[in-house]
């Protein structure tokens, strides 16, 4: 009754239908925004690269909301095949972010973008692994993300990132423990998208360390609980994470049936480097199924596409799952060939100590016919776990 008589003396003041006009012009305005954010970003695109941070914080019409939201979603996009791209754009959101008006969007609005674009950049800074200054812009993100609105979508986001960060810092067990604090806040935040999407990470890092059946179960309730119209990459990461550990765990036709299924994954998306994953993958199944001639081919085709792309430590992975066929089929001329290839690429180029060390081991053995399978899998994996060398540069 009293919501009846609110609403009545709403009306006839005319203070109802003036809130009205207000909401949609709000609206109005809103979508406008985001219909000029193409234009702008290629208005800006269009002029010299040292010309967009000026246009940024000089040019009152560049500094909205939706185009710092534009800068975000093509960084992101571009991580799968430009870094150097999710960099710069990753820098220039971050620039805008520090130019918006809080007035006019919102103080909590304003500190959750400018988190979001830090965030974005400490990412894009891991991408290129600048693990230094990946840090430092994590810490600036949260520190932004305390003064906005307490979103658990950005503290679980930052959980994340940080834990891929220490993942690539190969500081496994800090990793596991900041993607355990992410499922949580996911989970009571009722984000099931988001809570998956760590359980893919989770048995990544499961799979790094060697424990490939622990993997499958949770990938098993990752494809659940993973919502493709969001992420649909995230998906297809899943189900490729989900058959090489089906291979690890010693199931290759569950692997090859499964693979049968997805295959269309790694086209879907136009990133090439997904045929590096398709290629390997197929040779741990073939080698899994005693299929020797197929793992040889798919072992060769991904180790080449690694080794064009100077993805160094992948190749060397791969060519050691060639030498381990090759070992098994008593072929040691070949392990050997392998092993002086391995240690001649890794001489060219800045690797970590560990790194380098196992494959040094990895020629002697080889030199000394006392190679074994396991011995390879063990130098792989400290390939995998060895931390990269962070490439400076300045920020």
């Amino acid at each position: 009754m009293l919501d009846q008589v609110f609403e009545a003396a709403l009306e006839e003041s005319g203070l109802w239908e003036r809130i009205e006009e207000s909401v949609h012009a709000s609206r109005t305005a809103r979508e406008k925004e985001e219909e000029d954010a193409q234009t702008l970003l290629e208005e800006m695109l269009a002029e010299p690269p040292d010309r967009h941070a000026e246009l940024l914080r000089s040019c009152r019409r560049f500094q909205t909301l939706a185009l710092c939201e534009l800068l975000l979603h093509e960084s992101n996009e571009l991580r799968f095949r430009d870094v150097g791209r999710t960099l710069r754009l990753a820098e220039l959101a971050t620039e805008l972010a520090g130019h918006l008006d809080a007035a006019s969007y919102g103080g909590d609005a304003v500190e959750d973008l400018k988190a979001r674009a830090w965030a974005q950049l400490g990412n894009a800074l891991r991408l290129n692994e600048r693990f230094r200054d990946s840090d430092q812009a994590l810490n600036r993100a949260e520190e932004l993300a305390g003064g906005g609105s307490g979103d658990p979508l950005l503290r679980g986001q930052l959980l994340d990132l940080r834990a891929s960060l220490r993942r690539d810092q190969r500081h496994l067990d800090s990793s596991g423990e900041l993607l355990e604090q992410a499922f949580d806040t996911y989970t009571q935040a009722g984000q099931p998208h988001y809570a998956g999407r760590i359980l893919v990470s989770k048995a990544a890092l499961l799979e790094q360390i060697g424990e490939a059946s622990k993997a499958v179960p949770l990938l098993h309730q990752a494809l659940d609980l993973i919502d493709p119209a969001i992420e649909p990459r995230i998906q297809a990461l899943a189900r490729h994470t989900l058959t090489t550990n089906l291979c690890e765990a010693g199931r290759p036709a569950e692997a090859r049936a499964f693979l049968a299924e997805h295959r269309g994954d790694y086209f879907r998306h136009g990133d090439t480097r997904q045929l590096n994953k398709l290629h390997w993958v197929e040779g741990k199944i073939a080698a899994g199924l005693g299929e020797v001639e197929n793992a040889e081919v798919s072992f060769q085709t991904a180790a080449a596409l690694y080794l064009a792309e100077g993805a160094a430590v992948m190749w060397a992975v791969v060519s050691l799952e060639l030498a381990a066929l090759y070992l098994e089929l008593g072929q040691t001329f070949k392990v050997r060939e392998i092993a002086d290839q391995v240690v001649r690429t890794f001489e060219a180029h800045e690797l970590h100590r560990d790194a380098f060390a196992a494959v040094v081991l990895f020629k002697k053995a080889a030199e000394t016919e006392t190679a074994t399978v396991a011995l390879l899998a063990d130098i792989s994996k400290t390939l995998l776990q060895s931390p990269r060398p962070a490439q400076r540069a300045p920020f």
